[in-house]
């Protein structure tokens, strides 16, 4: 999605999410458009969102609020059991605007503070715990562990109108952020079971964007709209893990230590210039424009530095933490299917510019119908990769490029390795794109028709194109097995035999927090940058709207998007069949480029596909009563899930199979609020009540079951799922399963305030308002322990999302 604010970018283009906020009473009114915007809009495969701020005026107005929440007024946490879990949330903040010099120079000034104290359970067996400690040394922190969230915005907007036909605006708006749980802990769901306190993270963030815009209209058939951007955002992300020791994955059980992505520090400046003229020719309303940016990140990811081990059943082994207390012959550790470590250079800096030109025409052919046309070019520049041969210096004789392969049937196979179509893997060649830089022309349609007062029709198709996510650019950039090296070390004999003698581990005399103190070298991972271009959809949409009555209104929407290019990772070295298997010293499964390990490609091979039909319903009653309720019928399928390591498809050579309903697939959702307002009343008492709702209904998400253990291993016991992880991480699924060919129970949320205003003099006022968010206090199961190996495999896992009753207090007074 492009989230805008005044027309002007405020998105963390690293990751993809919003940037700064600021108080509610700032904004003057939200645009959001889900599909179909105009050519004027762009960067943005989904929907966009335009917040407009408040201007100040000849009046001097503002308000003071305060909200107040406390654990102590609150239900039960879902799975909190008798803890007394300590919560407290505070948000207050303060809006003032007015004139500078009367009907020439306004002002608005906005602050806002939110403070919540909260805490989080590691559920962790005391059993579980002594055997860590007993295998391992290592210390689990079970039970509540309290931490703080904060955040402090501040705008300022001044509004100049410097004559009758130019009115200059300034924005300045400012946030310093602080989360204690921003990767949070606890859980218990899939493959990493229950993350300890240590395996959390922190996020501190200080943002601050200044803009400046003129609006200039000489005449009664031109406007020019013109805008500047300057924005900076330090994002620092901290390991809650006070040693920086290596990340421990007990698949399915626990998982503890720093996360393998972290400490990670960045430093994003964003630069936007906008200008678009508009020509009122009759029934002609033609806009040309241009949308100019340009981005520079820079910080570090030292993907992997601190080490990880991951632990897995396999042979006589039927959980991971049997492998991790069993006995080591280079110390206590155990038995690990793997350990990774990250070496090098690990400073980022790199710029990208987005470059854009549009045109539209909004052509009145009739009284009731009207036609938008539009053009969009779209441009973003990358920096280019290293050249190819930088990615082979381990290669004998010198650089060369990574070799290719096909696999065909094995010798005397019966079909039975569980890949659609018989025993065969899919060529794959080392393809390498140096550029990810892309251009695309996107055409706009849409038309308005107003067959009667009570009738409109609208609809239209479109092109749209998205960026691509800095974060994984940078990761790809930097990982790449010379400027940063990631080693691994795996099983060296058949797992399925525990005896067989293992590789020296990080743990070995002389390496201090369980890693190595220098680059061991060995067989390397790298990640790989495939082909790959702007994300993309193409959207179509289709409504009807019907007024039979002044105060009711029926709405049908239908709504087409498929998407494609988005990021996708896949490991094209992963394991397959050894056809040598059987004779001495030869294992079941091998790499077919044995120099490497994983070489994870980094490619646009994500596709996606959303279908839905939503039928919506307005009623309204004077200023006493309105009511809206809407219901979408929708399906979303996708093949791809994130651009992290751990979500590879399940054949990393054939990704197509993956395709499947997505995380977000929903496939019912009602949605229906109401206001109740007595503010006519005669009765003094009574007067100025307003009573409010809304309700949430939702089918479940889908998930995924897995086995918690490698199937990969076991091509000899016929046991293969075809996706060659290497079981790093364990994600492999039953043979047969489906990717998220399970679904979660129906969800429920009802919200309801309650409010009285009672007047203050002739413009002002006091609000009491009561909140109460989920009243009937439901648990709505969000997550299942979804790996079979797991002790509490099939069990409800209680997350954030789940919900209590909460009660909430809240008075704002304005003038």
């Amino acid at each position: 999605n492009n989230i805008m604010v005044d027309g002007l970018d405020n998105n963390d283009v690293s990751v993809g999410s919003t940037r700064t906020t600021f108080s509610q009473d700032a904004i003057q009114e939200f645009v959001v458009v889900a599909n179909g915007f105009s050519a004027e809009y762009g960067r943005a495969a989904g929907g966009a969102l335009n917040i407009i701020t408040k201007s100040g005026g000849n009046d001097f107005t503002g308000d003071v609020f305060m909200f107040y929440r406390t654990g102590k007024w609150d239900a039960k946490r879902p799975g909190q059991g008798n803890l007394d879990a300590p919560y407290t949330q505070r948000q207050y903040g303060a809006t003032v605007s007015g004139p500078l010099i009367k009907d020439k120079l306004f002002y608005l000034v906005s602050v806002e503070r939110y403070d919540t104290d909260d805490s989080t359970n590691a559920a962790f067996d005391p059993s579980l715990v002594a055997a860590v400690q007993g295998a391992s040394g290592y210390t689990l922190h079970p039970g509540l562990q309290t931490w703080n969230e904060n955040y402090t915005t501040g705008l300022l907007k001044l509004d100049w109108y410097a004559s009758a036909t130019s009115h200059w605006t300034m924005r300045y708006n400012a946030a310093k952020e602080s989360n204690g749980s921003q990767l949070g802990w606890g859980g218990g769901g899939g493959p990493l079971g229950i993350l300890d306190p240590t395996a959390g993270g922190t996020r501190d963030i200080t943002d601050q964007a200044f803009s400046l815009a003129n609006l200039w209209t000489p005449s009664g058939t031109f406007v020019n709209d013109f805008r500047i951007l300057g924005s900076k955002r330090d994002h620092d992300l901290e390991s809650l893990d006070p040693t920086l020791g290596p990340s421990v994955t007990l698949a399915g059980i626990a998982t503890f230590g720093t996360q393998r992505f972290l400490p990670q520090l960045r430093t994003e400046k964003d630069y936007e210039l906008f200008d678009a003229a508009t020509w009122f020719a009759g029934k002609h309303t033609l806009k040309f424009g241009v949308d100019l940016m340009q981005t520079k990140v820079s910080g570090s990811l030292p993907l992997q530095f601190a080490g990880v081990y991951r632990f897995q059943a396999f042979g006589a082994f039927t959980n991971a933490l049997q492998a991790m207390m069993a006995p080591n012959p280079y110390g206590g550790f155990g038995l690990p299917v793997a350990f990774i470590q990250g070496f090098g250079a690990d400073s980022l800096d790199i710029k990208a510019g987005y470059y854009s030109a549009f045109f539209s025409d909004t052509w009145q052919i009739g009284d009731r119908f009207s036609l938008n046309l539009g053009l969009r070019y779209d441009k973003e520049v990358l920096p280019a990769f290293h050249d190819v041969s930088d990615y082979d210096a381990l290669a004998a004789g010198g650089p060369q490029q990574l070799t290719s392969w096909t696999v065909g049937p094995l010798p005397g196979s019966t079909g039975a390795t569980g890949i659609p179509g018989g025993p065969y893997y899919a060529k794959d060649q080392f393809s390498h794109s140096l550029d990810w830089s892309s251009s695309r022309v996107s055409p706009r349609l849409s038309f308005n028709w107003q067959m009667t007062d009570a009738t409109r029709f609208y609809g239209g198709y479109g092109t749209f194109s998205g960026r691509t996510a800095l974060g994984p650019f940078g990761a790809v950039f930097l990982n790449n097995g010379t400027d940063m090296q990631t080693i691994v070390q795996i099983l060296q004999a058949d797992p399925l035999n525990p005896t067989a003698p293992w590789k020296t581990w990080a743990n070995a005399a002389g390496n201090t927090n369980r890693r190595y103190q220098s680059n061991p070298g060995g067989i390397k991972s790298l990640l790989l940058p495939g082909e790959s271009e702007m994300p993309e959809t193409k959207q179509a949409n289709l409504g009807m709207e019907i007024a039979p009555l002044q105060n009711l209104k029926f709405t049908l929407d239908l709504v087409y998007a498929k998407g494609e290019h988005f990021l996708t990772v896949r490991d094209v070295n992963a394991l397959i069949p050894n056809p040598a298997f059987g004779s001495p010293g030869q294992p079941p499964t091998i790499r077919p480029d044995s120099r490497y390990s994983s070489v994870i490609k980094y490619e646009g091979g994500g596709e996606s596909k959303y279908r839905a039909a939503t039928f919506g319903l307005q009623w309204q009653l004077r200023d006493t009563a309105a009511f809206n309720f809407s219901y979408t019928y929708s399906k979303t399928e996708d093949n791809y899930t994130d651009w992290v390591t751990d979500v590879e498809p399940m054949n990393t050579f054939d990704p197509s199979v993956d395709m499947a309903p997505s995380n977000q697939d929903q496939r019912n959702r009602f949605i229906v609020s109401g206001v109740f307002s007595s503010k006519n009343w005669q009765n003094a008492f009574f007067r100025n009540w307003t009573a409010s709702f809304i309700g949430r209904f939702a089918s479940g998400r889908p998930y995924t079951i897995f086995t918690g253990v490698d199937n990969d291993y076991g091509f000899a016991a016929g046991r293969n799922n075809g996706n060659g992880d290497g079981g790093a991480p364990p994600s492999d699924r039953p043979i047969g399963e489906g990717r998220n060919s399970q679904t979660l129970p129906f969800t429920s949320n009802m919200d309801v305030r309650l409010d009285r205003k009672f007047n203050v003099g002739k413009k002002g006022g006091i609000e009491v308002m009561l909140d109460v968010f989920n009243v009937f206090n439901h648990y709505n199961q969000t997550a299942i322990q979804s790996i079979q190996a797991a002790p509490n495999y099939g069990s409800a896992v209680a997350t954030p999302q789940d919900y209590n009753r909460q009660i909430q207090l809240g008075v704002r007074f304005s003038w």
